[in-house]
């Protein structure tokens, strides 16, 4: 994200990357107020990324796993020859 100069204007450029309209929220001076169902909004896309994250691990966990253990496998099979 780009610098903001001041705390308002950052969660202005948080929302409109998030594609939020600006009649779903008004920014307080220390507070942000949303309209009804605006956060349930919110909590979804905050749940969806969070599952592509870990879904994304999960595979990149998997396919750095599948080569040493290969590699064991093999070891193993050369050992009992």
């Amino acid at each position: 994200m780009c610098a903001a100069p001041s705390d308002k204007e950052a969660a202005a450029i948080c929302f409109q990357t998030v594609g939020l309209e600006e009649d779903k929220y008004r920014l307080g001076h220390t507070k942000l107020f949303f309209r009804t169902g605006v956060v349930a909004f919110m909590e979804e896309l905050r749940e969806a990324k969070i599952q592509t994250m870990m879904s994304s691990l999960q595979v990149s966990n998997s396919l750095g796993k599948s080569g040493p253990q290969r590699s064991m496998q093999s070891f193993i099979k050369a050992r009992l020859i």
